[in-house]
């Protein structure tokens, strides 16, 4: 199934590359997982964290599905995208019984959430019991065995995808930076042969794995991030972050497509 799943893929790469190229909202990693989710069928989708719903509405597009509904913490990203015409409710997945039926949803996307969950198996199994039987859960994730943790460690440096408190981020740790008020929300941070076995534990069958790039590197402005040592070496940091997202077992994230299977 894994085999099949990427030839697909790899043989019929225009559609989305056209639908992506309408927003400037969809990039780099999000612009991947949408390509994905244009060869999955189900009417109707689940956006776990849904944020400001700019994904779920271009997941919504690619998918022309019949019914989508986000779910987040925040009652303020709640209200976005209500505002946003989505249907929208406020769950805390780490504890709360997702309130849906059993095998209601065709696909449910699981985008940058696990890593802020104490134990992400109360999630997972949600997942599966609203999941329809051959039904589809979509993740991503950042990479513990990321080529860029790796190096870092390799200098006595933390991790980029993990922190030692909500005040600083692993990144201005690392550089000698001073706290800018952001949160570090990452709690449990994989590696692909440790979410692979989660997955297997959770009796979800793993049919598609991709790697990411770290798409801040990307961006318009990613030199002012940089500190200035390293702002000479941008071209060279995007060429290997570029390659490494080649092998997902090196890449900065991880995009993996698993399918419900009774």
């Amino acid at each position: 199934m894994e085999g099949e799943f990427r030839s697909m893929i790899e043989h019929d790469q225009s559609p989305i590359d056209r639908c992506c190229r309408s927003t400037k909202k969809v990039r780099g990693r999000q612009k991947q997982v949408v390509k994905l989710a244009s060869y999955l069928k189900g009417h109707k989708i689940l956006d776990v964290g849904c944020g400001s719903g700019d994904i779920t509405l271009e997941l919504i597009k690619v998918m022309k599905v019949k019914e989508a509904i986000g779910i987040d913490l925040t009652e303020e990203s709640i209200e976005t995208c209500k505002r946003k015409g989505i249907d929208a409710r406020k769950v805390d997945v780490e504890k709360d019984r997702l309130p849906f039926e059993d095998n209601y949803f065709d696909v449910v996307f699981c985008l940058e959430v696990i890593e802020h969950l104490y134990d992400p198996i109360h999630l997972l199994m949600e997942t599966r019991r609203i999941l329809k039987s051959g039904g589809f859960l979509v993740i991503s994730t950042p990479n513990l065995a990321s080529i860029h943790n790796r190096s870092a460690l390799l200098f006595g440096n933390q991790p980029f995808t993990t922190g030692m408190s909500h005040l600083y981020r692993a990144y201005e740790m690392n550089y000698d930076g001073k706290p800018k008020g952001y949160i570090d929300g990452h709690r449990r941070v994989s590696t692909l042969k440790s979410i692979k076995k989660l997955l297997s534990f959770c009796n979800f069958n793993l049919v598609h794995v991709e790697g990411s790039t770290f798409d801040p590197l990307h961006n318009e402005g990613s030199k002012d991030m940089l500190p200035s040592s390293l702002q000479p070496f941008l071209c060279v940091l995007k060429f290997f972050d570029k390659c490494a997202s080649y092998f997902p077992s090196i890449a900065y994230d991880i995009i993996l497509v698993a399918k419900k299977e009774e």
